[in-house]
């Protein structure tokens, strides 16, 4: 039996993460020795992975930063890390390597170098990311177009990046397509959280939702204009965001200073966000950049009402009558597209079962693990 060994960067409430945890659990239930290594501080989704996984952690990360030496402990840690997870490798050369994100692909790259062990990179967007300079991005780039070349392949979880940043890579490099899969978490919800909820609603029938980080590309900002707008109509409209981020501040400030505090709500982080879908009617995503966003196909497979920008998939995964387009990311748009749908006569029920079709039949676990295991 192959053993497999999945390389995430941590296992804080992300997309990347929440689909390696939900992978490694499938390989687990199939009866494959599963391995996850985590590289950094963070085990807030820790809870959810199967008791039988092996979970590994690198501690790559570095306390303190202030600290002296900063940069050797980096180097050293790292050195701790490709030891440890060659040494692992070394042990079975028919071990199987997905690693998720940039630190996880280079270490694995590393890692597995000269041996006969397949790595693929699991490429989660349509471009590269980082907090720090374009400059930088540029050498991610560099050294992920490097890494392909001996990689067994790339796995990208959107059609858009594959038809936008798959066409940057070697063409002989091999190139797969594999949708997220929709993550159910086995724990129950917390009660109180399910009481800030309700007693927030109150029953409201235009009860909306959105679930993501507080930062500048999920356009919350303007999402909270749009939703000012319909208030001021006199709309009867509650909005809730789970999420936190470093954009909460500014945002709880202009809900008070603007007195909406009775209409929208910042959450903050909710664990299990999947508990919590039926609660609501409907669910908005109006991101500026996605991959293929796992927020918006939990809302579909819990029965909302899904609106959506153009942003990664997410035009492709509510076509044919599944959601709503918002044709363009201003405040202005999003009040526009929400006020022509609501003020129709009679609201289109077959929208949502038509999304949670398509959620229950395209995105099982078992149609896109199936894919995952092709690749063994």
């Amino acid at each position: 039996m192959k053993e497999i060994f999945i390389v995430v960067s941590s296992l804080k409430t992300g997309g990347a993460e929440m689909q390696s945890v939900w992978l490694a659990n499938n390989f687990t239930k199939n009866n494959f020795k599963t391995n996850l290594i985590v590289l950094k501080q963070g085990i807030e989704i820790g809870h959810l992975l199967d008791k039988k996984v092996n979970l590994i952690e690198f501690n790559m990360y570095v306390n303190k930063p202030d600290k002296s030496f900063r940069i050797l402990r980096i180097l050293y840690n790292f050195y701790s890390a490709y030891k440890n997870f060659r040494f692992l490798l070394k042990k079975n050369n028919e071990a199987i390597v997905f690693s998720f994100l940039f630190h996880s692909n280079v270490l694995s790259f590393l890692s597995s170098l000269f041996l006969n062990n397949k790595h693929y990179l699991c490429i989660r967007n349509d471009r590269f990311s980082s907090r720090a300079s374009i400059k930088n991005l540029k050498i991610r780039y560099l050294i992920v177009f490097i890494i392909s070349l001996f990689s067994s392949g790339l796995i990208f979880n959107s059609r858009k990046s594959l038809k936008t940043l798959g066409t940057q890579f070697p063409k002989l490099t091999k190139k797969y397509f594999i949708p997220n899969s929709v993550f159910i978490p086995q724990e129950l919800e917390d009660k109180e959280v399910a009481k800030k909820i309700t007693n927030f609603l109150n029953k409201t029938e235009l009860s909306i939702l959105s679930v993501g980080r507080l930062e500048k590309l999920k356009n919350y900002e303007n999402l909270i204009k749009a939703i000012e707008n319909m208030v001021r109509r006199d709309t009867n409209v509650k909005y809730i965001i789970f999420g936190q981020g470093y954009l909460e501040e500014k945002l709880n400030n202009y809900i008070q200073s603007n007195n909406l505090t009775n209409n929208i709500l910042l959450l903050g982080l909710v664990p299990n966000a999947y508990n919590y879908y039926k609660y609501f009617n409907y669910f908005i995503i109006a991101s500026l950049h996605e991959g293929y966003p796992n927020s918006l196909i939990e809302a579909m497979d819990n029965e909302l009402t899904v609106f959506g920008t153009d942003c990664g998939d997410t035009f492709e995964i509510i076509d044919n009558n599944r959601g709503i387009k918002i044709d363009g990311f201003e405040s202005e748009d999003i009040k526009n597209t929400l006020i022509s749908y609501f003020s129709k006569k009679e609201v289109q029920s077959s929208i949502s079962l038509n999304a949670n079709k398509y959620v229950k039949s395209e995105l099982s676990d078992k149609a896109v693990f199936s894919k995952w295991l092709d690749l063994l």
